[in-house]
């Protein structure tokens, strides 16, 4: 007989954020961010604003509200 185990859900310490939402982090945690980085609109892409990518320290969470 077989038996799933399913594995713990596991939340990345990474986050592809918009830049609002960066900068809504900032102003609320700062001190939970370890890194950030740009990353630009594809090009022939419509969106002009890019993307961050944030790695949060351990034991912090992005909420979205």
């Amino acid at each position: 007989m077989y038996s799933l185990i399913n594995p713990p859900l596991k939340l990345s310490a990474e986050r592809l954020l918009s830049p609002k939402e960066f900068v809504r982090l900032v102003e609320k945690n700062r001190s939970s961010i370890e890194s950030a980085k740009f990353i630009p609109p594809k090009l022939g892409s419509n969106d002009i604003s890019g993307h961050v990518r944030v790695k949060l320290k351990p034991g912090h969470r992005y909420a979205t509200k």
